[in-house]
């Protein structure tokens, strides 16, 4: 798990995509909904799709958020990590007392 979070950022994408996608799913679902309940008014059960539409899009929503959040927190994170910004194989030309 220390590998994965260490040198990766692909969860928290994943996060970020799962929720967007599953925001598009449930508008898009709502919207499916919306238009039959106009065309078959008398036919569709009440009350039950627009509990799971609303669920889903508001679990969804929270997914997206959190997934951005991840962002900003493995962007602040890969920035203290005090890592080199160059790995170096050979230093060349340079003494080793340093500047004189």
């Amino acid at each position: 798990m220390q590998g994965i979070v260490n040198h990766s950022k692909i969860p928290l994408r994943l996060a970020t995509i799962l929720g967007f996608v599953s925001s598009l799913v449930s508008l898009l679902a709502a919207l499916v909904y919306f238009v039959m309940k106009m065309l078959f008014w008398y036919n569709l059960p009440i009350g039950v799709a627009p509990v799971i539409i609303g669920l889903f899009g508001v679990a969804s929503v929270q997914l997206l958020f959190l997934g951005v959040m991840g962002e900003y927190v493995g962007s602040i994170y890969t920035q203290v990590r005090n890592r080199p910004l160059v790995v170096e194989e050979e230093r060349i030309n340079f003494d080793d007392n340093g500047p004189s």
